[in-house]
């Protein structure tokens, strides 16, 4: 019995251990940054968000949006991607 025990805790530790090294490789991902040629409405938080923003590109013809800035010191706009 204290066998099969010991098995099936370190059966379990190579399960934690794989999964949580998926999860810090996923987590690595870059993110992907887009243009900031088709920027037009002010981000403002409860007002106008992220899923407004994309539903006003996609009306537009984009395939993406979201609001962004270019620098740390401009506000955040809808911005519009293909």
């Amino acid at each position: 019995m204290g066998t099969t025990k010991n098995l099936v805790i370190f059966f379990h530790i190579v399960i934690l251990t794989v999964l949580f090294n998926e999860i810090i490789l996923v987590s690595g991902e870059e993110v992907e940054e887009f243009p900031y040629d088709h920027c037009f409405q002010l981000c403002v938080e409860g007002v106008y968000g992220p899923q407004k923003c994309f539903e006003d590109c996609y009306d537009r013809g984009f395939a993406r949006g979201d609001c962004a800035n270019p620098t740390a010191k401009d506000p955040r706009r809808c911005c519009c991607n293909n």
